[in-house]
């Protein structure tokens, strides 16, 4: 390598298993979660650092159109089928059934909820018939562990910042330079995204990732920032509609989105639920917002201020972070009932 850097710096350790994995496999495929964020971009730095190795890497994703700018040219044309012959690793995704499958695997993921009342009644069998997931790269504190590999990193505020430790821990095993600066900026986004530039809590691992990157790398944070920060004029005009059905109520702000408020506006259901960052900035100890994205199905985007809201999202079959989450009801019946447990978690850690 051209340069020599410690990787004792803080960045999080990555388990041997993990890095034995990605030096021994050829042929992988790196699949992120379904309506993805910058983070589960984390995918496309790793496949190109792989690519460097001889890895034949495909990346299966979801990323919405208003991040199309994080997709590379060479992952512009998504898989419809994975090979059973190939490796399979899970970034970024929380739970088994948001994994960004197409085709007959999305078909078998489908089947199985439709029999399931809720996904924590699935067992992992059940999700091993599907399709066997090799490994998994995760920081999100409510995944079972559904990989036959589990990395699991709960105190890690990104998946970035846990590929950027394994990427550096490759470049270490190999003695060659994987990392460059498409890369770093584009873990560098991931990082900064799912930290909102360091303004939510972050661990120290996700400061020693990012100082890091900026070490080696001239990381452009302007061309970020803005990048980011761009949104549509719909998303601008929908923030009326959000307005309009603004409620708050005991410490609890929430907020409506309807499916046709939301095509009407020319938006993605993922570009309107970042609308939650509008009621995060109120003084409410618990934020709901809900997003439908078809008739039976809302997509609720949960938040707590110093309110752990994590087992509230497990109650109704979501999953994610201890103060950040995300669930899917089926009901202003059971919306209604959200809205009233969310109302007894924010008063009870009041008291």
């Amino acid at each position: 390598m051209e340069n020599s850097y410690s990787f004792d710096i803080g960045l999080p350790t990555v388990p041997s298993e993990i890095v034995q994995l990605f030096l021994r496999e050829s042929d992988l495929h790196l699949v992120a979660h379904l309506r993805g964020d910058a983070d589960s971009a984390s995918v496309f730095p790793l496949a190109a650092a792989l690519r460097k190795l001889g890895k034949r890497v495909v990346c299966v994703h979801d990323v919405p159109a208003h991040l199309d700018w994080l997709i590379p040219a060479d992952a512009r044309e998504n898989v419809e089928e994975v090979p059973e012959s190939t490796t399979v690793v899970a970034v970024d995704t929380g739970n088994y059934s948001r994994l960004a499958f197409r085709g007959s695997l999305r078909e078998k993921i489908k089947k199985l909820m439709h029999e399931h009342a809720r996904e924590d009644e699935i067992t992992l069998e059940e999700w091993r018939d599907v399709r066997k997931i090799d490994a998994v790269i995760d920081h999100h504190v409510s995944n079972p562990g559904y990989g036959a590999i589990n990395w699991i990193d709960a105190k890690a505020s990104s998946s970035s910042e846990l590929v950027t430790a394994l990427i550096v821990q490759l470049e270490t095993e190999t003695g060659q330079a994987l990392l460059d600066e498409d890369l770093a900026w584009r873990l560098y986004t991931g990082i900064a995204s799912d930290t909102e530039w360091f303004k939510r809590r972050a661990h120290s691992g996700s400061y020693a990732a990012a100082c890091y990157l900026e070490e080696r790398f001239d990381i452009d944070k302007d061309r970020i920032a803005q990048s980011l920060q761009s949104q549509s004029v719909g998303y601008f005009l929908l923030g009326a509609t959000l307005r309009q059905s603004f409620r708050l109520e005991n410490a609890v702000a929430s907020a409506f989105l309807d499916a046709k408020s939301i095509e009407d506006h020319g938006v993605t259901p993922e570009e309107a639920a970042l609308l939650i960052e509008d009621l995060e900035r109120l003084s409410a100890r618990v934020s709901l917002l809900f997003v439908e994205i078809k008739p039976g199905e809302i997509r609720v985007r949960l938040r707590g201020r110093d309110v752990p809201i994590i087992g509230l999202a497990k109650q109704f079959g979501g999953g994610g972070h201890t103060f950040r989450a995300g669930a899917v009801i089926h009901s202003t019946d059971e919306m209604e009932k959200l809205l009233e447990e969310a109302t007894r978690l924010a008063n009870h850690e009041n008291e």
